[in-house]
């Protein structure tokens, strides 16, 4: 089976927004052993490979990035993750989530529990249900900010009874404001976005699992 999944160039990467978010909350957590699902160019396994494994469904991804020296890579899907339970200390679901349907989503927010120790972190960056995001032919369904951190800490039930999600970040975010990002204003560009209302699309929400 063949896949249709636009991702940027892992070389673009480094410079978005959500990226550098997801790093810094995965370091003010200590996160050492971060699962990587949906890994597409593989930019996180080949930056920081001391400290990411990468997974993805798309084996012609993986092979492209190994060529370039890239090393734990996994084919797999996020269904069934190939991990041992509480393997890691962080789990990235970057621009990940859209691409499933309801059922499989479920799927893979119960793997993410299991893969993740007490304590860490898992990161989502998600969609909204405008325009923009139906444009892209690879998109199944969106799930926002408040749809994980529902199912993630009151729909889904928990393996026993002290098992839980606290969320530590959930914000709302643009598409940027043009110009904003070479000054160094995203920050502000995001901020305005939020309050005046304009182009919200995506977000970035993190949660820890708290024994």
């Amino acid at each position: 089976m063949s896949y249709i999944r636009s991702l940027p160039p892992a070389a673009s990467i480094a410079h978005l927004y959500t990226v550098r978010q997801a790093l810094r909350l995965f370091d003010q957590f200590g996160c050492q052993r971060i699962l990587d699902v949906g890994c597409g160019d593989a930019y996180f396994e080949e930056s920081f490979p001391d400290r990411f494994m990468g997974l993805d469904i798309e084996p012609q991804r993986l092979v492209q990035a190994a060529r370039r020296g890239v090393q734990r890579l996994v084919v797999a899907s996020g269904e069934h993750l190939p991990c041992a339970d509480g393997q890691f200390d962080g789990l990235l679901a970057k621009d990940m989530l859209e691409h499933l349907y309801l059922e499989q989503a479920f799927r893979f927010l119960y793997e993410a529990r299991r893969v993740l120790r007490p304590g860490g972190i898992f990161i989502a960056i998600t969609s909204k249900n405008v325009q923009s995001f139906w444009d892209k032919p690879d998109h199944v369904r969106p799930y926002s900010n408040k749809w994980v951190r529902r199912v993630m800490t009151r729909e889904m039930l928990p393996p026993v009874p002290r098992d839980s999600w606290e969320v530590v970040l959930a914000r709302e975010l643009s598409a940027g404001i043009p110009g904003f990002g070479r000054l160094g204003l995203e920050e502000l560009a995001h901020a305005l976005a939020q309050h005046l209302g304009i182009r919200n699309d995506h977000g970035i929400i993190a949660l820890r699992k708290t024994p």
